[in-house]
């Protein structure tokens, strides 16, 4: 009887922590941002095109970026990590580069992303072309 007593809140807290944790982990930056977004407004630093996908099946979050110079579309692809306060960590693997973080907010359809790249400070708009659950 006194072990029921003792594993009985022992499993009551070991259960609201899993969910707690779920909770969070869903209903973070990951799942706000999916999707593909087009830029709207921003710095002339601000990527053309961004699409952010959930991975579950891998440690990492899936990303891929495009830069337009007049007629030439250049991709890039790799992960990303959320963090706190709407925080995301942004690894390029392809071509590769260093990675960096991203200050992200979203409402709406509007999805805003603020990011330096080699000192070079980046605040930049854009709308959502397609969602992804």
């Amino acid at each position: 009887m006194k072990k029921l007593i003792i594993i009985v809140p022992v499993l009551i807290v070991l259960i609201a922590a899993l969910g707690w944790y779920g909770y969070t982990k869903r209903s973070g930056t990951a799942a706000d941002i999916e999707g593909r977004w087009a830029l709207s407004s921003g710095d002339t630093g601000c990527y053309t095109t961004v699409r952010f996908v959930a991975n579950p099946a891998t440690s990492g979050d899936a990303v891929s970026i495009e830069e337009t110079s007049g007629n030439v579309v250049q991709m890039s692809y790799g992960n990303y990590s959320t963090g706190k306060n709407q925080s995301l960590e942004v690894q390029l693997t392809n071509p590769e580069a260093p990675a960096f973080s991203v200050e992200a907010e979203r409402k709406d359809e509007v999805l805003t992303l603020q990011y330096d790249i080699q000192g070079t400070p980046s605040s930049c708009t854009y709308k959502v072309t397609e969602l992804t659950k």
